[in-house]
């Protein structure tokens, strides 16, 4: 299993995480994956956190530079996170007022939906 998957909806990009642990050694590689969906013309990106028990302030670093690398072109970054990671995860950060953030894959990409109404 690759520890990133991609999966694409309309005009919807997904990231999927593979991995337990989100940490320094994979958020170069995310980082990447990220840019070049911005650089090749994505905005409306969500990344699917459901399966990290854990990711460190290097990774949250990440996601909160490409947050605002994908706003300053009109796009728009979600996560989705499960419930109970939700608070623990961004509980020390305070980072959770950057993002959207949903209980489900389903729930974000339909957010996106909405917002096209």
């Amino acid at each position: 299993m690759e520890d990133f998957d991609k999966i694409v909806y309309d005009d919807v990009v997904v990231i999927v995480i593979n991995l337990s642990r989100g940490t320094l050694n994979e958020c170069r590689k995310l980082g990447n994956l990220l840019d070049d969906e911005i650089v090749g013309g994505c905005r409306k990106i969500i990344v699917d956190l459901g399966q990290c028990e854990f990711i460190d302030s290097s990774f949250i670093g990440m996601l909160v530079i490409q947050f605002k690398k994908l706003k300053e072109q009109g796009g728009k970054l979600k996560l989705v996170l499960p419930t109970i990671q939700r608070g623990v995860i961004f509980a020390v950060t305070s980072t959770l007022g950057f993002f959207d953030t949903y209980k489900s894959r389903q729930e974000a990409i339909d957010s996106f939906l909405s917002e096209e109404n």
